[in-house]
Protein backbone atom coordinates (compact mmCIF):
# COMPACT_ATOMS: atom_id res chain seq x y z
CA UNK A 1 0.00 0.00 0.00
CA UNK A 2 2.68 2.22 0.62
CA UNK A 3 4.90 1.45 -2.28
CA UNK A 4 1.69 1.84 -4.36
CA UNK A 5 1.41 5.10 -3.03
CA UNK A 6 4.67 6.82 -3.39
CA UNK A 7 4.35 4.64 -6.75
CA UNK A 8 1.15 7.01 -7.51
CA UNK A 9 2.94 10.57 -6.21
CA UNK A 10 5.76 9.84 -8.28
CA UNK A 11 3.82 9.68 -10.87
CA UNK A 12 1.89 13.05 -10.87
CA UNK A 13 5.27 15.33 -9.90
CA UNK A 14 5.76 17.65 -12.43
CA UNK A 15 8.90 18.32 -13.76
CA UNK A 16 10.84 21.63 -12.57
CA UNK A 17 10.22 24.06 -15.49
CA UNK A 18 12.75 25.24 -17.21
CA UNK A 19 14.16 28.79 -18.26
CA UNK A 20 15.02 29.24 -21.75
CA UNK A 21 15.90 31.70 -24.59
CA UNK A 22 13.09 32.35 -27.39
CA UNK A 23 14.90 34.43 -29.32
CA UNK A 24 17.92 36.81 -29.48
CA UNK A 25 18.61 39.81 -32.03
CA UNK A 26 21.47 40.04 -32.70
CA UNK A 27 21.80 36.62 -33.41
CA UNK A 28 25.57 34.64 -32.82
CA UNK A 29 27.85 35.59 -36.13
CA UNK A 30 25.54 38.44 -36.91
CA UNK A 31 27.04 41.19 -38.95
CA UNK A 32 25.11 44.31 -39.25
CA UNK A 33 24.36 45.88 -35.89
CA UNK A 34 24.18 49.93 -36.71
CA UNK A 35 23.59 52.74 -34.89
CA UNK A 36 20.26 53.40 -33.17
CA UNK A 37 19.99 49.26 -32.70
CA UNK A 38 19.42 47.31 -29.49
CA UNK A 39 19.80 44.21 -28.33
CA UNK A 40 16.70 42.20 -27.28
CA UNK A 41 16.34 38.97 -25.55
CA UNK A 42 13.14 36.88 -25.06
CA UNK A 43 12.48 34.50 -22.84
CA UNK A 44 10.10 31.63 -22.42
CA UNK A 45 8.95 32.65 -18.63
CA UNK A 46 9.40 35.68 -16.66
CA UNK A 47 12.69 36.33 -15.30
CA UNK A 48 13.70 37.62 -11.87
CA UNK A 49 15.30 41.76 -13.35
CA UNK A 50 17.42 41.78 -10.35
CA UNK A 51 18.84 37.85 -11.38
CA UNK A 52 19.52 39.63 -15.03
CA UNK A 53 21.86 42.04 -13.76
CA UNK A 54 24.22 39.28 -12.27
CA UNK A 55 23.77 37.41 -14.94
CA UNK A 56 24.77 39.87 -17.45
CA UNK A 57 28.84 40.02 -18.46
CA UNK A 58 30.34 41.93 -21.31
CA UNK A 59 34.01 42.85 -21.86
CA UNK A 60 33.44 44.85 -25.27
CA UNK A 61 33.93 48.26 -25.13
CA UNK A 62 30.28 49.86 -25.38
CA UNK A 63 28.76 46.69 -24.01
CA UNK A 64 30.05 46.19 -20.50
CA UNK A 65 27.92 46.43 -17.99
CA UNK A 66 28.12 50.21 -16.70
CA UNK A 67 27.79 51.16 -20.36
CA UNK A 68 24.57 49.99 -21.11
CA UNK A 69 20.62 50.42 -20.45
CA UNK A 70 18.46 47.39 -19.31
CA UNK A 71 15.03 47.30 -18.98
CA UNK A 72 12.07 44.80 -19.06
CA UNK A 73 8.84 44.85 -20.82
CA UNK A 74 5.92 41.88 -21.65
CA UNK A 75 5.91 40.66 -17.79
CA UNK A 76 9.31 40.50 -17.62
CA UNK A 77 9.64 37.97 -20.35
CA UNK A 78 11.95 40.51 -22.60
CA UNK A 79 14.67 42.01 -21.99
CA UNK A 80 16.73 45.69 -23.99
CA UNK A 81 20.01 45.95 -23.88
CA UNK A 82 20.83 49.24 -24.86
CA UNK A 83 24.23 50.69 -25.50
CA UNK A 84 24.10 54.24 -23.73
CA UNK A 85 26.65 55.51 -26.95
CA UNK A 86 26.39 53.97 -30.22
CA UNK A 87 28.65 50.86 -30.83
CA UNK A 88 32.18 52.10 -32.80
CA UNK A 89 32.01 50.57 -36.46
CA UNK A 90 34.67 48.85 -38.19
CA UNK A 91 36.89 51.89 -39.72
CA UNK A 92 38.14 49.66 -43.08
CA UNK A 93 36.34 46.76 -44.18
CA UNK A 94 37.18 44.12 -41.24
CA UNK A 95 34.82 43.00 -39.04
CA UNK A 96 34.91 44.94 -35.34
CA UNK A 97 33.06 42.25 -33.04
CA UNK A 98 31.19 42.55 -29.97
CA UNK A 99 29.92 39.78 -27.54
CA UNK A 100 28.09 39.26 -24.51
CA UNK A 101 26.94 36.78 -22.00
CA UNK A 102 23.99 35.90 -19.89
CA UNK A 103 25.03 33.20 -17.39
CA UNK A 104 23.26 30.42 -15.15
CA UNK A 105 22.90 33.00 -12.20
CA UNK A 106 19.49 34.21 -14.28
CA UNK A 107 16.87 32.43 -12.57
CA UNK A 108 12.78 33.40 -13.23
CA UNK A 109 10.02 34.29 -10.83
CA UNK A 110 10.01 30.75 -9.45
CA UNK A 111 13.80 30.35 -9.09
CA UNK A 112 14.42 28.11 -12.23
CA UNK A 113 18.04 28.64 -13.46
CA UNK A 114 18.84 29.51 -17.07
CA UNK A 115 19.01 26.27 -18.68
CA UNK A 116 21.79 27.05 -20.94
CA UNK A 117 24.49 30.42 -20.51
CA UNK A 118 23.18 32.74 -23.94
CA UNK A 119 26.42 33.41 -25.01
CA UNK A 120 26.59 36.05 -28.44
CA UNK A 121 28.81 37.25 -30.93
CA UNK A 122 28.13 39.64 -33.69
CA UNK A 123 29.70 42.56 -35.24
CA UNK A 124 29.02 46.63 -36.24
CA UNK A 125 28.77 47.96 -40.03
CA UNK A 126 32.47 48.07 -41.76
CA UNK A 127 33.38 50.92 -43.67
CA UNK A 128 33.35 50.28 -47.31
CA UNK A 129 34.88 51.91 -50.60
CA UNK A 130 33.99 51.96 -54.10
CA UNK A 131 34.01 53.73 -57.17
CA UNK A 132 29.74 54.10 -58.23
CA UNK A 133 29.39 54.10 -62.03
CA UNK A 134 26.79 56.60 -62.96
CA UNK A 135 23.49 55.10 -64.15
CA UNK A 136 23.46 55.00 -68.74
CA UNK A 137 19.54 55.55 -68.95
CA UNK A 138 19.94 59.03 -66.86
CA UNK A 139 23.33 60.33 -68.13
CA UNK A 140 22.02 63.26 -70.41
CA UNK A 141 21.13 66.62 -71.11
CA UNK A 142 17.91 68.46 -71.49
CA UNK A 143 15.91 71.86 -73.13
CA UNK A 144 12.97 71.92 -71.45
CA UNK A 145 11.38 70.90 -74.56
CA UNK A 146 13.69 67.91 -75.42
CA UNK A 147 15.35 65.19 -73.52
CA UNK A 148 18.30 63.25 -74.92
CA UNK A 149 19.17 60.56 -72.18
CA UNK A 150 21.89 57.95 -72.80
CA UNK A 151 24.39 60.29 -74.12
CA UNK A 152 28.26 59.37 -75.16
CA UNK A 153 28.71 63.30 -74.13
CA UNK A 154 26.49 64.97 -71.42
CA UNK A 155 26.18 69.18 -72.40
CA UNK A 156 25.79 72.02 -70.48
CA UNK A 157 25.17 75.30 -71.57
CA UNK A 158 23.80 77.00 -74.53
CA UNK A 159 23.26 76.71 -78.52
CA UNK A 160 23.20 78.75 -81.05
CA UNK A 161 19.19 78.70 -80.84
CA UNK A 162 19.92 80.38 -77.68
CA UNK A 163 18.50 77.51 -75.82
CA UNK A 164 19.34 76.83 -72.73
CA UNK A 165 20.80 73.03 -71.82
CA UNK A 166 21.42 71.31 -68.44
CA UNK A 167 22.92 68.21 -68.33
CA UNK A 168 22.32 65.23 -65.68
CA UNK A 169 24.10 62.64 -64.12
CA UNK A 170 23.05 59.75 -61.44
CA UNK A 171 24.83 57.29 -59.31
CA UNK A 172 22.99 54.24 -57.82
CA UNK A 173 23.71 53.25 -53.82
CA UNK A 174 25.40 49.76 -53.20
CA UNK A 175 22.69 47.39 -52.28
CA UNK A 176 24.34 46.76 -49.08
CA UNK A 177 24.46 49.92 -48.04
CA UNK A 178 23.11 50.82 -44.74
CA UNK A 179 24.91 54.56 -44.24
CA UNK A 180 26.69 56.91 -46.43
CA UNK A 181 29.71 58.71 -45.02
CA UNK A 182 31.29 59.85 -48.35
CA UNK A 183 30.92 60.51 -51.57
CA UNK A 184 33.38 62.48 -54.16
CA UNK A 185 32.32 63.18 -57.97
CA UNK A 186 34.80 62.43 -60.52
CA UNK A 187 34.34 64.28 -64.06
CA UNK A 188 36.10 64.89 -66.90
CA UNK A 189 35.80 67.62 -69.61
CA UNK A 190 36.26 66.63 -73.12
CA UNK A 191 34.98 69.39 -74.80
CA UNK A 192 34.28 73.56 -75.10
CA UNK A 193 32.65 75.28 -77.32
CA UNK A 194 32.75 79.07 -77.07
CA UNK A 195 33.54 81.02 -73.25
CA UNK A 196 30.61 79.23 -71.56
CA UNK A 197 32.49 80.49 -68.09
CA UNK A 198 32.73 84.06 -69.56
CA UNK A 199 28.60 84.98 -70.97
CA UNK A 200 26.86 82.19 -68.81
CA UNK A 201 28.93 82.25 -65.40
CA UNK A 202 29.48 79.13 -63.13
CA UNK A 203 28.82 75.69 -63.80
CA UNK A 204 26.37 74.36 -61.07
CA UNK A 205 26.29 70.64 -59.78
CA UNK A 206 22.73 70.31 -57.54
CA UNK A 207 21.00 67.38 -56.45
CA UNK A 208 17.95 66.53 -57.71
CA UNK A 209 14.88 63.80 -57.52
CA UNK A 210 14.96 62.07 -60.99
CA UNK A 211 12.29 59.32 -62.19
CA UNK A 212 12.49 55.98 -63.47
CA UNK A 213 13.80 57.90 -66.82
CA UNK A 214 14.61 61.39 -67.43
CA UNK A 215 12.08 63.79 -68.53
CA UNK A 216 12.01 67.24 -70.37
CA UNK A 217 11.14 69.04 -67.59
CA UNK A 218 13.24 67.65 -64.93
CA UNK A 219 15.93 70.53 -66.35
CA UNK A 220 12.88 72.73 -63.76
CA UNK A 221 13.14 69.81 -60.81
CA UNK A 222 13.61 71.42 -57.78
CA UNK A 223 17.16 71.22 -56.27
CA UNK A 224 17.62 69.15 -52.87
CA UNK A 225 20.41 71.55 -51.45
CA UNK A 226 22.34 74.73 -52.80
CA UNK A 227 25.02 74.00 -55.71
CA UNK A 228 28.65 73.64 -55.90
CA UNK A 229 29.93 76.35 -58.21
CA UNK A 230 32.91 75.97 -60.69
CA UNK A 231 34.31 79.05 -61.88
CA UNK A 232 36.02 76.74 -64.29
CA UNK A 233 39.13 78.77 -64.05
CA UNK A 234 42.10 75.92 -64.79
CA UNK A 235 40.14 73.39 -66.80
CA UNK A 236 41.59 71.83 -69.97
CA UNK A 237 38.80 70.18 -70.50
CA UNK A 238 40.71 67.25 -72.19
CA UNK A 239 40.98 63.30 -70.81
CA UNK A 240 44.37 63.84 -68.94
CA UNK A 241 42.22 66.52 -66.47
CA UNK A 242 40.02 65.17 -64.09
CA UNK A 243 37.57 67.27 -62.44
CA UNK A 244 36.64 66.52 -58.42
CA UNK A 245 34.08 67.34 -56.30
CA UNK A 246 32.82 66.83 -52.41
CA UNK A 247 29.31 66.11 -53.33
CA UNK A 248 29.07 64.43 -49.73
CA UNK A 249 26.18 66.62 -48.30
CA UNK A 250 24.20 66.04 -51.56
CA UNK A 251 24.51 62.22 -50.93
CA UNK A 252 23.16 62.24 -47.07
CA UNK A 253 20.34 64.47 -48.24
CA UNK A 254 19.56 61.98 -51.02
CA UNK A 255 19.76 59.13 -48.23
CA UNK A 256 18.03 60.85 -45.79
CA UNK A 257 15.47 61.54 -48.97
CA UNK A 258 15.15 57.63 -49.22
CA UNK A 259 15.54 58.39 -52.63
CA UNK A 260 17.15 55.34 -54.74
CA UNK A 261 20.00 56.81 -56.42
CA UNK A 262 22.24 60.28 -55.86
CA UNK A 263 20.78 62.08 -59.24
CA UNK A 264 22.48 65.39 -60.35
CA UNK A 265 21.91 68.22 -62.43
CA UNK A 266 24.16 70.22 -64.09
CA UNK A 267 23.32 74.02 -65.14
CA UNK A 268 25.40 77.54 -65.30
CA UNK A 269 23.83 80.40 -63.74
CA UNK A 270 22.47 82.08 -66.56
CA UNK A 271 20.11 79.67 -69.12
CA UNK A 272 21.44 81.05 -72.45
CA UNK A 273 23.31 84.74 -73.49
CA UNK A 274 20.80 85.33 -76.58
CA UNK A 275 24.07 85.52 -78.67
CA UNK A 276 23.29 83.52 -81.63
CA UNK A 277 26.43 81.56 -80.49
CA UNK A 278 26.69 78.13 -78.64
CA UNK A 279 28.40 78.00 -75.25
CA UNK A 280 28.70 74.38 -74.70
CA UNK A 281 30.91 72.26 -71.96
CA UNK A 282 30.41 68.44 -72.28
CA UNK A 283 31.43 65.60 -70.07
CA UNK A 284 32.13 62.10 -71.06
CA UNK A 285 29.09 59.47 -70.09
CA UNK A 286 28.38 56.46 -69.01
CA UNK A 287 27.28 55.21 -72.61
CA UNK A 288 30.89 55.72 -73.68
CA UNK A 289 32.81 53.44 -71.74
CA UNK A 290 33.23 50.87 -74.83
CA UNK A 291 35.65 53.37 -76.60
CA UNK A 292 37.31 55.19 -74.11
CA UNK A 293 37.34 52.67 -70.75
CA UNK A 294 36.28 52.99 -67.35
CA UNK A 295 39.05 54.95 -66.41
CA UNK A 296 37.50 57.84 -67.84
CA UNK A 297 33.70 57.93 -66.89
CA UNK A 298 31.52 60.10 -64.41
CA UNK A 299 31.94 58.11 -61.01
CA UNK A 300 31.20 58.30 -57.48
CA UNK A 301 33.77 57.66 -55.34
CA UNK A 302 31.36 56.40 -52.23
CA UNK A 303 32.46 55.47 -49.02
CA UNK A 304 29.50 53.88 -46.61
CA UNK A 305 28.90 51.28 -44.22
CA UNK A 306 27.95 48.17 -44.52
CA UNK A 307 27.52 44.58 -43.01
Amino acid sequence: MVMALASFIGCNQQPAASLDVVSVFPTDGYHGFKKGDVITIEFNRPIDPASFTLAYASESEGLKPDQVNVSFAEDDTKVTIEPKQPLAYSPDDTYAYYSFEVGAKLVDQNGNHLTEPLQVTFSTLRTLKIKVLSVPELDGSGTGLQIFPSETVVFVGDTSGNVGVRGFLAFPWPDDAQEIAQAMLMLVCVSKQGSPFVSLGMLNIEPVSLGDDLQADDIYAPALASPISDDGVGWACNPDQRLHYDTTDFALTAWDEDLPRLDLRLRFDTATDSDDAADLVGFFARETEETIGPGLLPTLDLTYYGP
